[in-house]
């Protein structure tokens, strides 16, 4: 598949001679930094569980291969040493966070010739997200502040993965389904490219539920080996948090669990992880934060296979694949919530609309899809992805509106977006949008 997208990234990386790049599994990491590098750069990969002596074996290998006359060395670190000190080339050093416990003085000696050999380009990769922070964020690591910058690659803007579907032939209605699950994460559109699925149901089965179901091991793996120990609690919290927008009290009752040990784990999951988001009302009402799982595969995996993981175990996988079928169109219900927001600002500013603030709002008895703060002017979006009946919204968006204080004396307007108007009228204060309109490039 072609390269999209990352072109701030690719500056930077083409700018600075230290960086490190982190992000999850199939981010598009060894991609990103393989067009951005010249041709002769030394490829250095770390294996999970490998011996000192394969990964030596396979590094003086891979030396080799570029015509570079290497000795035979069984250490890595006598390797690295003899780079550092004999070829000239930019070092990439791949998923250098399988180095912590295995070869605990593999970093302290990579700090030592970084800090020799001033002007050498060095690049890391890492895809764990709690261990990179530890190498390059703490300040109690050996290599910390030894890089120019910290690259966080995150997932492909819905834009971008529009634009590849697009290319690789598939409609708008089409993408959107899929971004629902597969989120921004390129690796899996090269899959979709590689494979051209014809039906969507059908790939998911395939991918999820119909054995040997890959990328729901995959998934289980990476989470897995991300969180550790105690993965068990970790776990459970994931699950409940996927059940759309819990509360803390939700989330430590579903589990029967004291507030101080929720409160530990969720932290963890929030900040260490990067699991899990937090979203607080546009009224600002603290106490009702909302928590989200924060990757759409994730949260896919979650809600239709770890939660149906002892059917899966007994070979139940039509079963298991029905239930998909019957739920999938309300999680693609609500993933098409956030895809809208997600374009949002783009939406305004092709209709000229400014704003101060975007966000959600929702209250005890409310909730609303997007809201726009705009000085004294709010717009409030509701969207369905059938039919949307006009009286009906306003007057329910009305009779929160006179009510709650954050609204009181400014002017409300009307986003709203649905495949279908009943009842529509043609007023100043109302915008009215299908989703075609929404997502045209």
């Amino acid at each position: 598949m072609k390269f999209y997208d990352r072109e701030q990234e690719l500056d930077l990386l083409k700018k600075a001679k230290r960086v490190a790049v982190v992000g999850r599994r199939r981010i598009g990491k060894t991609r990103l930094l393989e067009e951005a590098m010249p041709q002769d750069f030394i490829y250095l990969f770390f294996y999970s569980d490998a011996s000192e002596a394969f990964i030596a074996g396979k590094w003086a290998a891979a030396i080799k291969q570029k015509d570079i006359y290497i000795p035979s060395l069984d250490k890595i670190t006598d390797i690295l040493e003899y780079i550092f000190h004999n070829i000239d080339q930019p070092i990439v050093i791949d998923e250098i966070q399988n180095s912590v416990k295995k070869f605990p003085g593999f970093i302290s000696m990579l700090q030592q010739l970084m800090d020799t050999f001033k002007t050498r380009s060095v690049y890391i990769t890492g895809s764990l997200i709690s261990v990179m922070k530890k190498i390059v964020e703490n300040y109690k690591s050996p290599i910390f502040g030894r890089f120019d910058f910290i690259i966080k690659l995150r997932e492909l803007e819905l834009q971008t993965i529009l634009e590849i579907m697009s290319d690789l032939g598939y409609s708008r209605e089409e993408a959107l389904k899929y971004y629902s699950v597969f989120g921004g994460i390129p690796k899996y559109y090269e899959l979709i490219e590689t494979l051209r699925p014809t039906d969507f149901n059908d790939f998911i089965d395939l991918m999820f539920f119909r054995y040997p179901r890959p990328l729901y091991n995959e998934i289980y793996v990476m989470l897995k080996e991300e969180i550790g120990k105690d993965f068990s609690n970790y776990f459970g919290i994931l699950h409940a948090v996927s059940q759309r927008g819990v509360t803390f009290n939700a989330i430590a009752s579903a589990l029967n669990m004291v507030s101080t040990s929720a409160s530990k784990y969720l932290s963890s999951l929030i900040q260490d992880y990067e699991l899990i988001r937090r979203e607080q009302p546009i009224s600002k009402k603290k106490k009702k934060t909302h928590y989200f799982i924060g990757s759409n595969i994730i949260d896919f995996w979650l809600k239709f296979g770890f939660s149906q993981q002892d059917q899966l175990d007994r070979g139940n996988d039509q079963l298991v694949y029905e239930d998909f079928l019957k739920r999938f169109p309300t999680f693609f219900s609500f993933k098409f919530e956030t895809m809208v927001i997600r374009l949002l600002p783009f939406f305004l500013k092709r209709h000229g609309i400014g704003y101060r603030i975007i966000g959600k709002d929702w209250g005890k008895d409310y909730e609303f899809d997007f809201v726009v703060e705009n000085e004294n002017n709010i717009y409030i979006g509701e969207i369905k992805t059938g039919e949307l009946n006009v009286p009906v919204e306003i007057n329910k968006i009305s009779a929160i509106t006179r009510r709650e204080t954050f609204y009181k004396n400014k002017t409300i307007n009307y986003i709203f977006i649905a495949n279908r108007f009943y009842n529509k009228t043609e007023t100043d204060n109302i915008l009215y949008v299908t989703p075609g309109q929404y997502f045209q490039s």
